[in-house]
């Protein structure tokens, strides 16, 4: 029978590469004067994980990318998000052994991308001026804080998992991820401040399968911003990231990978967004075999 020691890590990442297919839904619901917002995107990416000075370096290199809608209101969204995809091709991160993002390695390498992008492509997805401008101040604005805010996107939380040296057989308070920022799809003055920490740990030998839940780090701000709102009726606000690991214990290579991330006012109000990762074994068999 094999015991686990309190003391042990989840994990204990190693180098190793695979591919991964990474599918992301957003939907929303915001009254009766906005359109709903419902879309997806499908990924495929390689992904290479190096050890070196105690310290995790992660490279991913998207391989092709497409999404869809059924609502053309949508359209412009999900160009922008394929665009976007279209200039971050490759990233490269530096993480602590515990999987905690450190640094992003590559940002010249993405402006880079960016201007080259921009030079070829802008006039082919954007005829008008006015329309151009916007979307280069948008993006550029974006841009200068890269560094900062991808790490506020769930789909990086999916695929850089931040639990490594959380304890085998401990749900105590001890097992907490460093603080995540959110900024409220819902309520424009509203900034979270959260934390992960495991509600399911399982060791199945080979695989470790882990769950954990946000928690709100900042709720008297949040509460503070809530009772000011008084045009919303019969609200009661809602934030929650649940998140779902299978780790290869040997690599801390991911297997599969969701995170769901919702927020809720109302029936009538409420976002929900949904990452989902496995690997994609037709590729890995391929180059592998």
């Amino acid at each position: 029978m094999f015991n686990l020691s309190v003391k042990s890590n989840l994990v204990s990442p190693q180098s190793f590469e695979t591919f991964y297919r990474i599918q992301i839904s957003y939907n929303s619901v915001a009254g009766p004067q906005t359109p709903n917002l419902s879309l997806n995107t499908v990924s495929h990416i390689h992904f290479v994980q190096r050890i070196q000075n105690n310290s995790l370096y992660n490279t991913t290199v998207l391989l092709s990318a497409n999404g869809g809608t059924k609502n053309e209101e949508n359209r412009s969204a999900l160009e922008k998000i394929l665009i976007l995809s279209d200039i971050m091709t490759k990233m490269s991160i530096k993480r602590n052994l515990n999987g905690k993002i450190e640094k992003l390695l590559n940002p010249d390498e993405i402006k880079k991308s960016w201007n080259l992008w921009k030079e070829k492509n802008l006039t082919e997805y954007m005829r008008k001026l006015i329309e151009q401008e916007n979307f280069i101040e948008d993006l550029e604005s974006s841009l200068i804080y890269l560094e900062g805010n991808f790490k506020k996107e769930i789909q990086y939380i999916a695929l850089f998992p931040e639990c490594y040296s959380f304890k085998s057989n401990n749900l105590q308070s001890t097992n907490y991820t460093s603080q995540y920022i959110f900024n409220s799809h819902l309520i424009n003055e509203l900034v979270l401040k959260y934390k992960l920490y495991p509600v399911f740990i399982k060791d199945y030998g080979n695989i470790i399968h882990v769950k954990l839940k946000s928690i709100i780090a900042n709720l008297s701000d949040v509460g503070s911003i809530i009772n000011e709102i008084d045009s919303l009726p019969d609200y009661k606000y809602k934030f929650e990231i649940l998140a779902d690991y299978k780790f290869d214990k040997k690599t801390g290579r991911i297997i599969t990978s969701e995170v769901v991330l919702s927020e809720f006012i109302n029936n009538e109000i409420q976002y929900t967004s949904k990452v989902e990762i496995k690997e994609d074994k037709k590729i890995v068999n391929k180059i592998y075999s």
